[in-house]
């Protein structure tokens, strides 16, 4: 017969937990995913992103996504596009950073008698700039948001 046998020593002397910081957020995301089959084989892929902060009050981020797939069978298809984000990067929603993306896709999938199963990879490669105090580090890839829905 084996007996364990644990015992806790707390020696921490604070008297008060540590205070936590909870930050409330509230955000809408309505998104649009298309694919548009071509040929047996080939279709497009075309998806729209819009994420609000505060319900619908402040921008996040806009996104595009837009593609090509080819199926090998029902089962299997590769995909390959390009995607653009547009983040909302500064504290008065000012000034967006862009991002440009290059993607790729694998996905598999399977139907059994009691479920169906998707199995899916994609790679992303990201292209952006930073801000840092409101102000970017290379003026090439930002946008200000007058006029910016």
């Amino acid at each position: 017969m084996l007996f364990f046998l644990s015992v806790c020593i707390n020696a921490q002397t604070e008297t008060e937990p540590p205070t936590k910081n909870v930050n409330q957020q509230s955000q809408t995301w309505i998104s649009l995913n298309s694919v548009f089959q071509l040929t047996n084989h080939w279709s497009g892929l075309a998806d729209l992103h819009i994420r609000r902060s505060n319900f619908v009050k402040d921008p996040s981020f806009n996104f595009i996504r837009f593609g090509a797939r080819y199926g090998f069978n029902d089962n299997l298809k590769i995909s390959a596009g390009y995607a653009h984000l547009w983040l909302a990067k500064d504290e008065n929603w000012t000034l967006y950073l862009n991002e440009n993306r290059i993607y790729q896709e694998f996905i598999l999938a399977d139907t059994y008698p009691t479920f169906s199963g998707l199995f899916r990879i994609r790679t992303e490669q990201r292209f952006f700039n930073n801000i840092q105090d409101g102000t970017s580090l290379k003026d090439d890839n930002l946008l200000t948001a007058s006029g910016f829905c």
